[in-house]
């Protein structure tokens, strides 16, 4: 179970750590390359929604609705921190 949970853990990191975080999910076409914005971590709160792009199968980038659940600091050492997210939507 627990390896369940920090694998969901990891993938959520790995997936927010690319998220373009807004206020409000946008589904609009994939982000084009370019300068990068960071969204501070310090920022985030509980409850807010982002759109991650990701590409399960093939080439083609899909839209994932996120939720942010929280950030769990220190979670692999000092200053290591993970946002934890949920991925909402509804899988094809």
């Amino acid at each position: 179970m627990f390896y369940r949970a920090f694998a969901f853990l990891f993938f959520a990191c790995c997936v927010l750590s690319a998220a373009d975080v807004r206020t409000e999910p946008a589904f609009g076409a994939p982000p084009q390359a370019g300068p990068v914005q960071i969204f501070p971590e310090k920022d985030l709160k509980p409850g807010m929604r982002g759109v991650a792009w990701t590409v399960f199968s093939g080439n083609t980038p899909e839209a994932v609705p996120v939720e942010i659940v929280g950030v769990w600091k220190s979670a692999w050492g000092p200053q290591q921190d993970i946002i934890v997210g949920k991925l909402t939507g509804k899988a094809s």
